[in-house]
Order: C-alpha cells, then sequence, then structure tokens
C-alpha cells in the first residue's frame, strides 16, 4: 500500500531490552501506519508511512508514551521514499559490526530489570499456566545485562536462546495486542529454564523435568528455610545464601560456615508491612525499595524488631531489600518471614554463576540448592544505597544499574579504565558517555583477577568499544596496574585521590576550578607514602596537593588495616601520648612495636583517614579488631549516631608546614585519652570526633578560597561525617558537590581516571 509520506526515523539510547519495538509497532498500527521497525547496533530504525497528521502525531507519542524503562537519547526524523507494506512489522536486527561502524555505536545496554506487578500476580494465580513460575517476566521487567551475549538484544543472542518456545508462548509472542509482543525472555513452566531443588550432596529432591515443579521446588525449599537451614538459591545476577532472618541459630550457622564474623547480612522483606515492622521506611525510601532497582537500601533498625541481633551486630542499620524475582517473593509468600539474602561467594573469591562452581564451593555451607539452569553471562551482586542528606548515594552499583551509564559535556576517546584493586569495577568511554560495571570485588585470589579480566573483555565487547588507551591507578603492585600494562595499549597513570575527587566531577560535568576533599584508606601518593586524607586544587587536568590530615607513622602492613589497635598506637606515639592499656597486645609485641614505629624502613607515613577512624575505634574502645573492611569506622559512626544534640567538636588546628596545609589532629588525642578517663561516653566522644574532623575540612576549605568543594572517598560513605561536612561548607557559602549514582568509594574510581585522562593536556 503506497502512503504520499514516509519517514525514516532513528532512536538512540536504551531503546533495546525495554520492550520498544513492541511498543512502536502497536503505536504504528493503532494509528493506521504502515512500515517497519528493527534493531541496529546504534539504537533502533524505524520506517512508517502515513498521512502528515499520523505521523505527526506517531513521532510526538514516540517521546510521551516511550517504556517506562526507556533512555531517549536523541531522535533522527528524515523524509523517506515510500514503499509498499502490509501493515507494520518488526522485522529482523542488523547485528553489530556489518551494517554500520563500532564507533557510531550509541547502543545503551539495559540492566537487569525487577520482576512487574503482572507478572508477579500471574504467578500467584492457581489457574494461571505461570502459577509459580519462578523465572516469569515479560517485555517490560526480567534479567538482561546478565544474560545478554550480544547487541542488538534479541533472543538469539541472550541465554534465552537455549529454550525453544512452545505453541501458547510462540502465539504471545507474534501477538501484537499481547504484552509479550516480542518479549525476548519469554518462557513459561513448559518450554522455559527449568527449577529443580538439590541437596549439598547432589541428591535431587525435586526433579528439573515436571511441568509443576516450580511450585514444588519452591514449596520444599520454603519448608527447609523454615526448618533453619540454608540454602543455596541461583537468581539473576548469581547465587545468593537464604535463611531465616529471625532465627539467631540460623544465622549463626551461616555466620560460622560462612567465615563472616560480623560483617552485616542484608534482609530480604516481603512487603511493606513486614518491613515497616523491622525498620524504618519513609515513603521516599519505599518507592526507592520497589523501583526498577530494588537495591539493598540501608535502613535504621526499629527497636521492636525480631530480627536475629546476629544480622548486623553492633550496628542501627539494616540493609533492606524486597524481592526482584519471581523465586524471591514466592518463597517469601510461602514463608511470611524475612530472609537473610547475602552473596554466596567465599571470603574473597567472586560471586558463584555456573552450577557446578557453586556446588563446588558452597557445599560446606549450604544445606540445599535451588537451582535453574538458564545460564548467567556476567555475574552482577545487588547494587547497595544508602541516603544521605535524603539522597540515594550509590554504595555498590550491580544488578539493576549495571551497567552505569554516564552522559558527559565533551566527546571523549574511546577509553579503558581499570579501577582500583579493592572493591574494583571497571569503566569505558564511548563519545559523550562513560560506562561504569558492576562491582567486580577485591583482586586479592586468582580467581577474582580472572573474572576481572573476563569482565574487562566482555563490557568492551558488549558497548562496541576499542580502547585506544587504558587508564589505571598510580600504584604499582594492584593488580588493575599490572593488567593494565600488560594490555599493550597506552597506559596512562591517575593518582588514586584525583581519581576520587575527578569521579565526582565527572557525575556533575565539572572541570573545575575545585578544592577536591578525598578521604580513605589508602592511595599511592607520588612521594611514596601513603595517602588518604588529602585537599587537592583540581582544574582539568591539572592538580596540585594543598593540604592534608596530619601524617603519621604506621606498622603492621595489612594486619594494621585490620586491625585499629595497630592506628591507636600509632597515632598516640605520633601525638606522643599514653599507650592505650586496653589493645591486648602482649609487653614483647609492644616493645617491638615501639621500636619499628620510631624505624623509618620498617615504618609507613601516612595521612590516612581510614587509618584515623580506625584508630579512634580503638582509642574508645569501640573496635580493638575488624572482622571485615570498614567495621571500626562504621560501629564509630554508629556511635556517633546516638548522640542527636549538638557536639562541641575536638579542637580544630590547622598548621601550615611544607607547603601544605595540615589538619592537626595531635591534640585530640590527649583530649580523647583525659576525656576517657573522666567516663566521658565513646558516643560523645565519637561525635566530638566526627564534628572536629568536619570543621577542620571548612577551616582548610576557608583557607585555600575555592568556591566549589568536592567530597569524595569512601569515608563520605559516613552519614555523619558527610552531612556535617556538608551542612558547615554550605553555611561558610561554598558550593558542594557529592556522590549520588557514582559511588564515593572505590567502585567509583574508574569513572574519575576516564575524566581525569579525558582532561589532560594533549602530548
Amino acid at each position: 500500500m503506497n502512503h504520499a509520506h514516509a519517514r525514516q526515523i532513528e532512536i538512540t539510547g536504551r531503546v533495546q531490552g525495554v520492550g520498544f519495538r513492541p511498543f512502536v509497532a502497536r503505536l504504528a498500527q493503532a494509528l493506521g501506519l504502515s512500515g517497519w521497525v528493527l534493531n541496529t547496533g546504534q539504537g533502533v530504525k524505524i520506517h512508517a508511512q502515513g498521512e502528515q497528521s499520523q505521523l505527526q502525531a506517531f513521532q510526538a507519542r514516540l517521546m510521551s508514551e516511550a517504556p517506562p524503562a526507556s533512555v531517549i537519547l536523541t531522535v533522527t526524523s528524515v523524509e523517506a521514499s515510500a514503499g509498499s507494506f502490509e501493515g507494520f512489522s518488526i522485522i529482523e536486527s542488523q547485528p553489530l559490526g556489518q551494517t554500520q561502524d563500532l564507533h557510531l555505536c550509541r547502543l545503551v545496554i539495559a540492566p537487569d530489570l525487577t520482576i512487574c506487578p503482572t507478572c508477579l500476580v500471574e504467578t500467584t494465580e492457581p489457574a494461571n499456566r505461570r502459577f509459580g513460575y519462578a523465572l516469569n517476566s515479560c517485555t517490560d521487567c526480567g534479567p538482561r545485562f546478565t544474560l545478554q551475549s550480544a547487541a542488538p538484544f534479541d533472543r538469539p543472542r541472550t541465554t534465552m536462546a537455549d529454550f525453544t518456545l512452545c505453541g501458547e508462548c510462540a502465539g504471545e509472542y507474534r501477538n501484537p495486542n499481547d504484552r509479550r509482543f516480542h518479549a525476548q525472555n519469554i518462557g513459561c513452566p513448559q518450554c522455559g529454564p527449568r527449577l529443580w531443588l538439590e541437596t549439598a550432596h547432589g541428591q535431587v529432591l525435586v526433579e528439573p523435568d515436571a511441568a509443576p515443579n516450580h511450585n514444588q521446588a519452591l514449596n520444599q525449599a520454603a519448608e527447609i528455610l523454615r526448618s533453619g537451614r540454608l540454602l543455596a538459591a541461583k537468581g539473576v545476577g548469581g547465587f545468593h545464601l537464604l535463611c531465616d532472618a529471625t532465627s539467631h541459630a540460623a544465622v549463626q550457622q551461616l555466620r560460622l560456615r560462612k567465615k563472616r564474623d560480623r560483617k552485616p547480612f542484608a534482609v530480604l522483606f516481603r512487603d511493606r508491612t513486614q518491613l515497616s515492622s523491622h525498620v524504618e521506611c519513609s515513603d521516599q525510601d519505599w518507592d526507592l525499595l520497589r523501583g526498577p532497582v530494588t537495591p539493598i537500601l540501608l535502613l535504621d533498625r526499629l527497636p521492636e524488631s525480631t530480627l536475629a541481633a546476629e544480622v548486623a551486630p553492633g550496628l542501627p542499620s539494616v540493609g533492606a531489600m524486597l524481592p526482584c524475582n519471581a523465586l524471591q517473593a514466592g518463597l517469601l509468600a510461602r514463608l511470611h518471614i524475612p530472609l537473610i539474602a547475602t552473596s554466596a561467594n567465599l571470603s574473597n573469591e567472586p560471586i558463584p554463576i555456573e552450577n557446578e562452581v557453586a556446588r563446588r564451593d558452597l557445599s560446606e555451607i549450604a544445606d540445599a540448592f535451588l537451582i535453574h539452569n538458564r545460564r548467567i553471562l556476567r555475574p552482577a551482586d545487588d547494587t547497595v544505597i544508602r541516603r544521605i542528606r535524603s539522597v540515594a548515594v550509590a554504595v555498590r552499583i550491580g544488578r539493576g544499574l549495571a551497567p552505569l551509564r554516564l552522559e558527559v559535556g565533551r566527546e571523549l576517546p574511546p577509553m579503558l579504565a581499570a579501577g582500583g584493586h579493592q572493591k574494583a569495577a571497571l569503566a569505558v568511554s564511548r563519545g559523550r558517555e562513560l560506562f561504569l560495571s558492576p562491582q567486580i570485588g577485591d583482586l586479592d585470589t586468582p580467581s577474582a583477577y580472572r573474572r576481572y579480566q573476563e569482565q574487562a573483555t566482555d563490557l568492551c565487547h558488549l558497548l562496541s568499544v576499542t580502547p585506544q588507551a587504558i587508564i589505571h591507578d598510580l600504584h604499582p603492585d594492584y593488580a588493575s596496574t599490572r593488567y593494565a600494562k600488560q594490555r599493550g595499549l597506552p597506559a596512562v597513570a591517575i593518582q588514586h585521590h584525583q581519581a576520587h575527587v575527578l569521579a565526582c566531577m565527572a557525575e556533575h560535568g565539572e572541570t573545575g576550578p575545585a578544592l577536591g576533599v578525598a578521604l580513605d584508606g589508602t592511595g599511592f601518593g607520588p612521594d611514596g607514602t601513603t595517602w588518604g586524607g588529602e585537599f587537592l586544587a583540581v582544574e582539568r587536568g591539572q592538580w596540585q596537593r594543598v593540604g592534608s590530615l596530619w601524617p603519621f607513622s604506621l606498622v603492621g602492613g595489612d594486619r594494621a588495616a585490620r586491625e585499629p589497635r595497630f592506628a591507636a598506637l600509632a597515632v598516640c606515639a605520633e601525638a606522643a601520648a599514653p599507650w592505650p592499656a586496653n589493645d591486648g597486645f602482649r609487653e614483647s609485641e609492644r616493645a617491638f612495636l615501639r621500636q619499628a614505629l620510631a624505624s623509618t624502613s620498617l615504618a609507613q607515613q601516612t595521612t590516612s583517614a581510614g587509618r584515623l577512624f580506625d584508630a579512634w575505634a580503638a582509642l574508645l574502645d569501640v573496635c580493638q579488631v575488624s572482622t571485615y573492611e570498614s567495621e571500626a569506622a562504621m560501629r564509630l559512626e554508629a556511635q556517633a549516631e546516638t548522640v542527636q544534640h549538638t557536639v562541641r567538636p575536638l579542637p580544630v588546628h590547622v598548621v601550615e608546614t611544607h607547603g601544605l596545609l595540615r589538619l592537626d589532629w595531635r591534640p585530640w588525642v590527649h583530649e580523647t585519652q583525659q576525656a576517657v578517663a573522666a567516663g566521658v561516653s565513646p558516643a560523645q566522644l565519637s561525635a566530638r570526633f566526627h564534628e572536629g574532623l568536619a570543621a577542620g575540612i571548612v577551616q582548610i576549605a576557608q583557607q585555600v578560597g575555592t568556591h566549589t568543594v568536592v567530597l569524595s572517598g569512601g569515608c563520605f560513605l559516613n552519614r555523619r561525617l558527610s552531612e556535617r561536612t556538608f551542612d558547615l561548607l554550605q553555611a561558610k557559602g561554598f558550593r558542594v558537590l557529592t556522590h549520588r549514582q557514582i559511588p564515593p568509594g572505590d567502585g567509583g574510581l574508574a569513572i574519575g581516571q576516564l575524566w581525569a585522562a579525558a582532561m589532560r593536556p594533549s602530548g
């Protein structure tokens, strides 16, 4: 049928894997247009024919009625020659690299989407053919990033290609009026992935080949959890370990088997009623929890909560989350109790995604395995978020957000950023976009490093980026640095704390001038010392260290990071104050440590804010030995959070020495020791420590005089410190930039590395 008017429309952005082509086809048919729509390596291409008024309405509604998970970046519309088409159809995609140059790719990979309410209801209706189907999804929900092998997003390029559609599913897939019209992850109990239950010893309890096996597997898995046993369950981005979060015995058993002494566990809640009986949850929090990301959100625990004390020992907050898929929702519906849901990885190992690896690694931890046979191509831990000043701040990028896209105001060459060593994550630049991978974890083991290498290759492949350079941390011994130097690409080293500051600036599209305040545990300084409490003057690709915390000597190496009592001795030695008597060291150890601290060859100079938090946690006897990273700082913050009234800060002294402004905390040691001896509570002294650090930051900012101040580094995930510093700076007239989408900790380093490299002078 020939029409007088035709237009070719090209749309870029997140327009694949979000039901965009079915939406376009339905809209065109409703308006009486003919033509076609297809996926390309750049986005979506449309040929539409009809009357001029119909085409105008079509283009307007493409923007205003687009699927909720889509993100439209550009729309290009040009006149085209009319052809002869019967109606409007979805045609075969153009494989990436065959019909367009890779460097023109603008495709945005969709993250994994939380199950939609309609799909969830289907699994609860006995008369529905998807009743109990634990892997239910449609065009509006379900996994994308973790099962997509290549672009464009079509079933043959996902792990759903392993499953042939049954007649009913094929009918839904072809029906323009069905909500599963061209849903690439469509399936049902007859033709989709199978779910089964087995013991830790491999005995199959529920077979994978029975059509109603999803319900049977969920029923028996719920009984296992109800009896206090531990379950390993395969989710969207990897395996979780589950147990009854209200059972002291079950949670303690999980800790013993997982060798996780005190590190907090996330808790999976069924609904708002259950959630609100355990944690404080505002309407704003609820909207975030039930949104498309369904993150782990740190919320304050209620006194009347019946959660086991072992869930988060010594901490007032709980990592709360809602079910993101039908498997989790089905278990919770059968149990009516909240569940621990923690990544099922061994210590320092990556989260398992393969069934055989999970069986091998978890057989001594889990009592049973709830497994499906949909392959996971890339891991994604749950996203973690904390509210600071009522703003949602990313702690960890994972399922629901990854790969995180950031649009910047300039064209960048294609580059790969290697990130850091802890909380490792990678990033790539593509045109005016930066993409951050899910957090991979610490690179301390061969298996973690292998996964890191795989993810680097995979991220470039999936986003069609051929990097011209690789950016890495200045530290020569980071595994990420070694990887960067082995790639055979031009390599650029970026100082750790510059990358922290630039990560925040990239998020705001800023190039300076600004004063960057970077507070974290450790970062390699160009002077060969360990930095960690830094004040950097930053403008475009240039930076200068203008201040720091007062440096001190630290001994113990990696052990000092795990045992805050080492830092306590170090600050006492630096301040010429008495050594603590309750740190648990033997006299022989003390004698050695005195000698070591006085030795320039055994002691390492540091300005680490993280170790300063450790020192005060030990001085106040809040935490002498940590069982997980940042435990001492978190427990110190928890003490301060109990003090609601305004407290007097520890006295602020800023000393200029060797051209640097140093926040001199040495008098704090004496004042703290005297106050402890006088019976002042750890809570009061912790609050005064936080207040003093915030006030000291402001005083240095005033002396530097730069109007814009950037707060970055893992220490600014401390809500008390971050909020007080922000408020005090703003009260003095400063413009303050803080993190939101990009994590302030090392998980955001790769973005800062890219932004720093992009602004370096050429040549």
